[in-house]
């Protein structure tokens, strides 16, 4: 070793022990960052690839909750779960295709717990990925990397990077390095104040530097900021055409390094290309293999295809880029941070993507890979997907280290990487002239969850028998708590009360609100993507009916409203309120009288009889009772000419029943009687006798389609009657109404797929619906049964085949539900 070189590598440790490493978290619960221009405006329309597919993926090892918001107007809520991939589809409006300048298409996404995220822009031939780093990763000074752009006849390929504030009133100084569109001169600072989630993108001017990149452009801000940069289709080697989208998003300036270790993006056969930038534009870089480099530019580039260390004599950044399919037949140019030691972590997780390419013309999925750095003390501990690292690949030592290397193919899907020490990974997937790279996040400690006391009320209006009356539920927000969305669950005796409508009140702000009354006994109201508001008052307001019973009856709410702008937290409320039903009975007051004159041998003589107050019902049936003296008279018939109950359908006159002296009126369709009036004329023989009339006696009920009937309770004094319930059964409506069904038995049991349940009906207002759900409450099979017997045996027969597993049979009808358990054995 020649002394040059020995005195070389102690300059550059001494520079790196001076250097004091800023730790860059790695997972977080705030992302903020904005999509640049992707290759949308270069596609050749004959591929027929179409628009982008915009795609953010979302991997935590803990389950929780997230929101996605945009100044522009776009907000979408998430759930995920520990160790799965939530995909969330982003629109493609958010992309800044042709924006210059000033937008407010910035991206806010915000997670219970700590997640990583991992941005794709998948286009046919064109795509490319980037990690997205977390908010507390964010910092106020960068230094723009970017590779260079090589322009085909006729395309319009841009440098670019686009700034994203994560907080409101950032003042924002750029200069970029080269002449930028907008007529932005190389040099000259661009001043801007941005608001959380709006964005300032800038693109190259190609007609003033065809070839050039926007390395070397600076970023200042009063506030932490996020800074993508890209190139909307790159060649990597500059002028090797065959290009591809280039997006990365960029280290804070204080994240850089003297050594690095690099692993290419896939098998030791492929050559990549590396990158080193610096701020100190006089750097040399020697390779572990001796090699020497120098720049006064502030860049280096060379070409790596096994794992390799380098060692710089300033702080750097480097990046490693894969090259064009023009070199290589499944590949494509695309560019990842590679961290110094630094920093290194020792679990990393990811989501790789089932992409689909083209191979030879052909669709085939994507090759995907993670090229993992770790020192070779510890290879038997560094697991993947938990195995050994080793057992998976063959993997290399790296010359003059302690460190080694490993590139394994993997399958999409959900990874993991631990070690007991710091490592580091990269990920990348290829295709035929496609490609794309990210460095993996990695785990944070678990967040508590923030359970807060809201504000909860049910307040009623008076709940009267065969009435119906509103249930209100009321709440507090506040701006302060940043309500992202609410859950109210609302609970009732479906046998005593019937949901008849449900509307929202005035703190039900926003379109996200929405009520779901189909199940007996609960109300679903959710609400998401809420605008943080302050407003107290009605959420929901309930009209229920209520049955004969005469009870108390509870109805509770329980709320959940989520958000919190530092930690997610749970806002929740339970309320419980009793019901007292009040008996109410509709009482309708008539009269009738015998019409004036003498009686004669063959005189036909009417009784009228007038309803004098009006029922609030739409009344069914009319049925009049009589008594009188029979020696002296005979009922004929009765004549609705001319009265109230002119619309019933029955013949005119109505026939008597001789044996019970009853008439049977029924009123189709039914009626709501809207003033008081004539019920019928009763029409009688009166005969020669030496007997004298007596007074006519009368009980009329009047009936309606609810199963709270309208009675009206006679009174023959001075001719005059009143009404009130003469049912004489109340007791026993409201035990089969309690119980419009009984389940025996389900026999065979287990069933393989055919057997027969054994009840017996007691209210006959519809058909029961019977069903076969599983443990989960999903409903698997179903029919409808309807028959006039009181014993039913309804037999069963499974049309598809259903898993073996224990099940419920429901059956549900007259607003009761009973179930039973069911085994399926084949």
């Amino acid at each position: 070793m020649s002394q040059r070189i020995i005195v070389f590598i102690f300059l550059s440790l001494l520079i790196g022990a001076k250097v004091s490493a800023q730790i860059l978290p790695h997972a977080g619960t705030h992302f903020t960052f904005g999509i640049p221009e992707g290759p949308d405006g270069l596609v050749d329309p004959s591929l027929g690839t179409g628009a982008s597919v915009l795609t953010l993926n979302i991997v935590s090892i803990y389950d929780g909750r997230g929101i996605i918001t945009s100044p522009s107007g776009f907000c979408q809520e998430f759930t995920f779960t520990a160790n799965n991939a939530t995909t969330i589809n982003l629109p493609y409006s958010l992309m800044q295709l042709t924006d210059l300048g000033k937008t407010n298409k910035g991206i806010i996404v915000k997670t219970s717990q700590p997640a990583n995220a991992v941005f794709h822009d998948f286009l046919l031939e064109a795509g490319e990925a980037t990690q997205i780093y977390p908010d507390e990763a964010l910092d106020t000074d960068y230094r723009i990397t970017s590779w260079g752009v090589f322009d085909d006849p006729g395309e319009d390929n841009h440098s670019e990077f686009v700034i994203t504030a994560t907080q409101d009133n950032t003042d924002v100084t750029i200069v970029p390095s080269v002449q930028a569109l907008g007529n932005h001169a190389a040099g000259v600072p661009i001043q801007v104040v941005l608001n959380r989630g709006e964005c300032y993108i800038v693109k190259a001017d190609n007609l003033a530097a065809p070839t050039t990149s926007l390395s070397n452009s600076v970023v200042h801000s009063s506030k932490p900021v996020s800074v993508i940069a890209g190139i909307t289709c790159g060649y990597v080697p500059l002028a090797v055409e065959s290009c591809n989208e280039m997006i990365d998003e960029v280290l804070p300036k204080k994240i850089t390094g003297t050594t690095f270790y690099v692993v290419p993006l896939r098998d030791g056969t492929v050559e990549n290309t590396v990158l080193f930038t610096s701020d100190n534009l006089n750097f040399s870089l020697l390779t572990a293999a001796g090699i020497f480099y120098s720049t006064t530019t502030g860049r280096i580039v060379l070409t790596v295809d096994k794992p390799s260390m380098f060692t710089v004599t300033a702080p750097s950044q480097c990046f490693l880029l894969a090259e064009g399919s023009a070199l290589q037949s499944i590949s494509d140019p695309s560019i990842v941070t590679i961290l110094p030691p630094e920093q290194y972590f020792d679990t990393m997780v990811w989501f790789t993507p089932p992409f689909i390419g083209q191979v030879r013309f052909q669709n085939t999925p994507f090759e995907n890979f993670v090229s993992v750095v770790y020192p070779k003390a510890s290879e038997g501990q560094v697991l993947l997907d938990g195995a050994p690292i080793a057992s998976v690949t063959t993997p290399k030592g790296i010359i003059g280290s302690q460190m080694s290397g490993a590139v394994v193919n993997i399958q999409p899907g959900v990874h993991r990487l631990t070690s007991p020490v710091p490592i580091f990974a990269t990920v990348a997937g290829f295709s035929e002239a496609d490609g794309y790279s990210f460095f993996p996040g990695g785990v944070g400690p678990k967040l508590p969850i923030d359970t807060l006391p809201a504000s909860l009320n049910i307040s009623a209006t008076t709940a009267q028998t065969c009435r119906t009356f509103d249930a209100t539920v009321s709440t507090s927000f506040h701006a302060q708590d940043n309500i992202n969305s609410a859950k109210l669950t609302i609970t009732y005796d479906a046998a005593l009360l019937t949901v008849v409508s449900s509307s929202f009140g005035a703190t039900a702000q926003g379109a996200g609100w929405v009520s779901d009354i189909r199940t007996p006994g609960k109300i679903f109201i959710t609400a998401s993507c809420l605008t943080p508001f302050t407003d107290s008052g009605i959420i929901v307001t309930i009209k229920f009916a209520t049955g004969p019973s005469v009870t108390t009856t509870p109805i509770t709410a329980d709320l959940q409203e989520f958000g919190g702008e530092s930690i997610y937290g749970i806002f929740a409320a339970s309320v419980k309120k009793d019901i007292s039903i009040e008996e109410v009975r509709d009482t309708a007051k008539a009269t009738y009288s015998i019409k004036a004159g003498t009686t004669r041998f063959g005189n036909h003589d009417t009784a009228v009889v007038t309803l004098l107050t009006i029922p609030n019902e739409a009344i069914t049936d009319i049925i009049l009772r009589l008594s009188y003296n029979h020696d002296v008279m005979h009922l004929l018939s009765a004549d609705l000419l001319n009265t109230l109950a002119v619309k019933a359908t029955a013949t005119v006159p109505v026939p008597i029943d001789t044996r019970t002296d009853e008439l049977s009126i029924k009123v189709q369709p039914p009626m709501v009687f809207t003033a008081p009036g004539v019920l019928a004329r009763l029409i009688f023989d009166t005969y020669v006798s030496d007997s004298t009339s007596s007074n006519i006696g009368l009980q009329a009920s009047l009936l309606n389609s609810r199963p709270c009937p309208l009675d009206i309770l006679s009174d023959t004094v001075s001719n005059e009657f009143f009404g009130s319930d003469t049912c004489g059964s109340s007791s026993l409506r409201a035990i089969l109404r309690n119980q419009p069904f009984a389940i025996n038995s389900i026999t065979p049991n287990p069933s393989k797929g055919s057997f027969t349940i054994d009840l017996d009906r007691h209210l006959f207002d519809g058909p029961l619906h019977v069903s076969l759900v599983d443990i989960l409450g999903n409903e698997v099979w179903s029919t409808f049964h309807l028959s006039p017997d009181i014993n039913q045996k309804i037999s069963c027969t499974l049309q598809n085949a259903v898993p073996n597993g224990t099940y419920f049979v429901r059956v549900s009808g007259s607003g009761r539900i009973e179930t039973r358990k069911i085994v399926i054995r084949n």
